[in-house]
């Protein structure tokens, strides 16, 4: 789970690699988050029901965390106004926050939005990325932001052992108020997961440690930190996947990943001997490694999960951060693996092959 500041480009690696995955062991995951079907998920485009593209090796209950974060500061910190297109769990441990939080469904056309273009107000399920609203909160100017001044909000305290669900494209403002130390962890599920009641039947009724879930973006503790990058599926292989056919493309080729960098803002789109490196290592997992992958090939299992995953690290379309420049995502280890699956088997069942 990434250690996190505000912002997180102030985080120092050092200091998170020594905690690692041993805190999120120590973080639990209420039993109520479970139940997200692992073998089934909604489409956002063509509303029907479709496999799921990230099935667990055994536990179809487990619901799919994307992302998860730890959130660590020392005197006054404060978020922007912005929200995510994730769903969204907010757990205080030590310390008090205040919240504002923000219908955007109801006030999209109030606010000026820094990129725009993101949300999708006919349908939000549709949004393609994050986005916030260039103001201060501590002093809004209502004389440039003037249609602020209708926006109805919520305001709450968060104390120690509160926890937040944060539905997603919900606008919030997050204001640590006291000079002390805070402690919160947070994780996020895609809104488009879908509750499964067959696999309920079987799921425990304890709260399971953070640290069992196979969370799609894990931080090593080292690295690439893993907030806000792409959907590995819809956004990055599929858009790939829509240039092969574009092009009448039968196969991954080099030119092809190229064509997907020149559409966005990665660093690795300026760097050919490093995309080569990612083509061949690409290629390797198909029958025909001078051509590169055909449409079959290029799922998962068949290409590993966790070389889908630095791909889209560096080859993010909206850019890397600052703080992440020169630096490469790590996946999961076999052994975090071995670990989680020790653990859900104690619970009932038996883990399948890694994926």
């Amino acid at each position: 789970m990434p250690c996190q500041s505000c912002p997180r480009c102030a985080v120092r690696r050092g200091r998170c690699q020594r905690g690692r995955q041993a805190m999120a062991w120590d973080v639990n995951i209420p039993a109520a988050m479970q139940c997200g079907s692992r073998t089934k998920q909604l489409d956002p485009t063509m509303k029907s029901i479709i496999s799921h593209p990230f099935p667990h090796a055994s536990k179809d209950w487990l619901t799919h965390i994307y992302e998860a974060n730890l959130w660590l500061s020392v005197g006054r910190t404060r978020s922007q106004l912005h929200y995510d297109r994730e769903n969204n769990v907010n757990c205080a441990y030590h310390g008090k926050k205040r919240w504002i939080l923000i219908d955007t469904r109801k006030h999209y056309s109030d606010i000026t939005w820094v990129r725009g273009g993101r949300y999708r107000s006919e349908d939000d399920l549709l949004n393609t990325g994050t986005d916030w609203v260039p103001i201060d909160p501590d002093k809004v100017d209502l004389r440039v932001h003037q249609k602020l001044s209708n926006v109805e909000y919520y305001e709450f305290d968060q104390e120690v052992g509160d926890c937040i669900f944060l539905p997603y494209s919900m606008l919030h403002y997050v204001n640590k108020t006291s000079p002390g130390f805070h402690v919160a962890a947070s994780w996020m599920f895609l809104p488009n997961e879908v509750f499964d009641k067959e696999a309920c039947e079987t799921a425990p009724t304890e709260n399971i440690p953070m640290a069992a879930h196979d969370i799609l973006w894990y931080y090593s503790g080292t690295g690439v930190i893993p907030q806000g990058y792409p959907a590995v599926d819809r956004e990055v292989r599929d858009s790939i996947l829509q240039i092969m056919d574009e092009n009448g493309e039968d196969h991954m080729t080099i030119q092809v990943l190229q064509e997907w960098l020149s559409r966005g803002e990665a660093p690795l789109r300026n760097r050919p001997r490093e995309l080569r490196q990612f083509w061949e290592e690409f290629s390797r997992h198909g029958k025909n490694p001078d051509k590169g992958l055909t449409q079959e090939e290029m799922g998962w299992p068949n290409t590993p999960l966790g070389l889908w995953l630095r791909f889209a690290a560096r080859g993010d379309p909206e850019g890397m951060l600052p703080c992440d420049t020169g630096q490469f995502y790590i996946p999961r280890p076999e052994n975090e693996t071995a670990k989680s699956n020790l653990f859900l088997e104690q619970l009932g069942g038996n883990p399948k092959k890694e994926l």
